[in-house]
């Protein structure tokens, strides 16, 4: 008899032990998924926050370089009549702005890197269709050196997603009669100042636009200053005084005799009038968007091939 109650009390002691059913584990293991599933959601939408404020905060730092490239090579271009075909002004507009001049470019424009002690460049700016819309593309010769092909061949996106480039350019003269072009075909003349309008089109944003007003060199540098030969009557500060000051006429305006015309301001005509005729000069080299060389009167030619 004790030994049968000896082994029975243990039997009696397990049954007693309180324990899980199948319905807590089951409630316990949804929870358990519930804060899984919280805690993945908010993991992905700190990741979605990062993505997207990582690709803005890239967007607006492609916006500032390429403002900054326009800016830095406008703002130090380069024109010397005395070498014109090799200093000429390019400035074309067909539904978008394509531009095309020589600047003194500082060692912290883009691709500085690879055109070493290669300072006086000609630059070009222009769109083409890439993935994500329009891109705006920058290529850069040196003008005393061989030209880089691998730069012409592969050039730097500055920027992408554009709906529009477009640049407008203020003549030098009196604010209340000159007004804003999309055009410039004054051939022995720079333009006073360059309005740059940069349009981006975002999928889920619509169109944003960006616009920087540019300050281009004064005047170009006459030949008689580049080849030390300062003349009475020649263009502005062709002559220095006693006083210091320059005399001479207006800027641009008259040039000694063998010297190339001049073209009275308001009397250049829009593009496709101008360009393509004959201003009774002899055919002169241009540089092309191709990096070559096109032929074209006075007003410069058309697009060359």
């Amino acid at each position: 008899m004790k030994m049968q109650s000896t082994y029975s009390e243990p039997l009696a002691k397990r049954r007693g032990v309180m324990a899980f059913t199948l319905l807590e584990v089951l409630i316990a293991l949804a929870i358990f998924l519930m804060l899984i599933v919280g805690i993945y959601a908010s993991w992905t939408q700190i990741h979605r926050a990062t993505r997207v404020g990582l690709e803005a905060a890239a967007e607006n730092q492609r916006k500032r370089v390429a403002m900054r490239a326009l800016e830095q090579s406008l703002g130090s271009v380069k024109y010397f009549l005395a070498n014109e075909t090799n200093y000429t002004f390019i400035a074309e507009f067909d539904g978008n702005s394509y531009l095309s001049f020589v600047s003194h470019l500082p060692d912290t424009f883009p691709r500085s890197a690879i055109f070493q002690h290669q300072p006086i460049r000609r630059v070009q700016f222009s769109v083409k269709e890439g993935t994500n819309g329009l891109a705006l593309n920058l290529r850069q010769q040196p003008i005393l050196y061989e030209a880089n092909i691998d730069d012409d061949e592969n050039p730097l996106k500055l920027a992408d997603s554009l709906t529009s480039f477009y640049v407008e350019y203020l003549p030098d003269g009196d604010p209340e009669e000159v007004e804003w072009q999309d055009y410039w075909d004054l051939t022995n003349d720079l333009p006073v100042m360059a309005r740059v309008t940069l349009t981006f089109g975002y999928e889920h944003r619509g169109e944003e636009s960006h616009t920087k007003m540019i300050s281009l060199a004064s005047s170009p540098v006459p030949p008689e200053f580049q080849m030390g030969r300062p003349e009475p009557g020649g263009g502005r500060g062709s002559s220095i005084g006693p006083d210091g000051r320059r005399s001479g006429g207006d800027r641009g305006s008259r040039y000694r005799s063998g010297d190339r015309p001049s073209y009275p301001r308001g009397e250049s005509s829009r593009r496709g009038s101008s360009r393509g005729g004959s201003s009774g000069r002899g055919p002169s080299r241009v540089p092309s968007r191709g990096g070559g060389s096109r032929t074209g009167g006075g007003g410069g030619g058309g697009r060359g091939g």
